[in-house]
């Protein structure tokens, strides 16, 4: 008799394209995971924050209002905040890589990164789309001149950017592809890590087969072209023979024989300094 289902929930980001992948080609069923797609967090994710704090944002409210499971998916500062503020823990042993990059309206000044001195950036608070831009534009601006915005989700910043509201925004994908497919200028751009953010008491058999999946998934959706992470994958490169996970053959791969989610604790504050050429602790 074949085993149950594992009941598991995940709200997928924009640039998690290997999720849909995974639910439609019934990878994660091939796992023992019985997904459901938490669409009410990935809305969130993609609207408007405004005037709300850290805690309070739709990614947050499953650990702070809902106390529902959910696996998700932040950048590596993100991910490491939200478990150092008691919301989960975040995955060690596997990460993702995600394009980032700011843009604005083709009729703007703004032509290079020192263009944009004191010019408020929309930014999702607390987030890769946040923590990027001092961490990249460090390099032509003094950090008191270096501002930022909340706008919140994806889609929310590059709406924000078209009607006008900011000069510019921090975008993520699938919101970069679509600048780009509407002719807005780029201004900067870089990659970034993500990591798994997952409740307190997943399983580690459930985590392993939830990263397998998305790995088989990574493996059906890459085509010939170099730009698939324009389309929002999220890069996951898993080896049955190794058992390692790493972005390609040359990455330096962590074991995931055994995958071990990471608890964080006694802090709700996360920073980043990057004029010594990296981040700063929890």
């Amino acid at each position: 008799m074949a085993s149950p289902l594992h009941r598991v929930k995940i709200a997928p980001k924009g640039m998690g394209l290997n999720d849909f992948v995974a639910m439609q080609e019934g990878y994660f069923a091939a796992e023992g995971l019985d997904v459901e797609l938490d669409w009410k967090t990935f809305r969130g994710t993609q609207s408007s924050w405004k005037g709300l704090d850290y805690l309070q944002r739709p990614q947050d409210r499953p650990y702070t209002q809902d106390k529902s499971d959910v696996i998700q998916g932040a950048c590596v500062w993100g991910s490491i905040c939200n478990a150092s503020a008691g919301m989960g823990r975040f995955v060690a042993d596997a990460y993702g890589v995600s394009p980032w990059a700011i843009f604005v309206r083709p009729d703007s000044r703004i032509r290079m990164p020192a263009d944009l001195k004191d010019v408020p950036i929309s930014v999702g608070m607390r987030a890769g789309s946040h923590f990027n831009v001092p961490y990249r534009l460090e390099k032509f601006l003094a950090l008191e001149h270096i501002k930022t915005v909340n706008t919140g989700g994806f889609g929310a910043r590059l709406r924000a950017l078209l009607d006008g509201e900011v000069e510019a925004a921090s975008l993520l994908p699938p919101q970069i592809a679509m600048a780009e497919e509407l002719g807005l200028r780029k201004i900067i751009e870089d990659t970034f890590h993500t990591l798994w953010w997952v409740p307190e008491h997943a399983p580690a058999d459930v985590v392993t087969g939830y990263l397998r999946a998305l790995d088989r998934a990574e493996a059906r959706s890459t085509p010939i072209s170099p730009n698939i992470c324009r389309c929002g994958s999220l890069r996951c490169r898993w080896s049955s023979k190794t058992s390692t996970i790493g972005t390609s053959a040359n990455s330096a791969a962590a074991s995931v024989s055994s995958i071990r989610p990471y608890r964080v604790r006694n802090s709700t504050r996360c920073s980043i300094r990057s004029s010594a050429g990296g981040l700063t602790s929890i």
